[in-house]
């Protein structure tokens, strides 16, 4: 999954990979738009699924639908708090119906289209983006060509960003 979170500009963006699935995923993308090992360090709650890694397709083709709006982050955060705090299946439309109707989102009408066989190709076009730019890991960030790995590495990607004006 890729989102592009802009820095203020001009600094270049940030592109984020990540996976529903991965516990290092959860701690940047709780944290990612507030640029700020470990829960405790972070402030994050934290329940161990019953079931890890737990199979996260569905949340991804929904988010690839909302990567250009304005309720991607709110939705992230939410699907990652239902893996990782109330451990409930992500995978599931009955999972992700009320999170989608919660945040005023037309649920039926997103689970349709992420069901569809248009979305599910754009998911194996982004997998197959991620695999030739050498994308190993979730979380991943890049500033430009320039690969960060891990959650470890988000405050260096932001560093890296705001040391480089934006090209163009």
């Amino acid at each position: 999954m890729s989102d592009q979170t802009a820095i203020s500009a001009p600094f270049p963006k940030i592109e984020f990979w990540f996976e529903f699935g991965s516990n290092y995923s959860y701690l940047s993308v709780m944290r990612i738009e507030d640029e700020v090992r470990q829960c405790r360090k972070y402030g994050l709650r934290w329940v161990q699924p019953t079931t890890f890694p737990r199979l996260a397709v569905l949340p991804a083709r929904v988010a690839l639908l909302g990567a250009e709006e304005r309720w991607i982050g709110a939705f992230c955060r939410e699907v990652m708090e239902l893996n990782f705090l109330h451990d409930h299946d992500i995978n599931q439309p009955d999972s992700l119906a009320p999170l989608l109707t919660g945040l005023g989102l037309p649920a039926a009408d997103l689970l349709s289209r992420a069901q569809s066989e248009p979305t599910k190709l754009r998911l194996r076009e982004q997998t197959e983006e991620a695999r030739c730019r050498g994308i190993f890991g979730a979380p991943t960030f890049f500033v430009g060509t320039e690969m960060f790995w891990g959650n470890d590495r988000l405050d260096d990607a932001f560093q890296w960003a705001s040391q480089r004006p934006q090209a163009g």
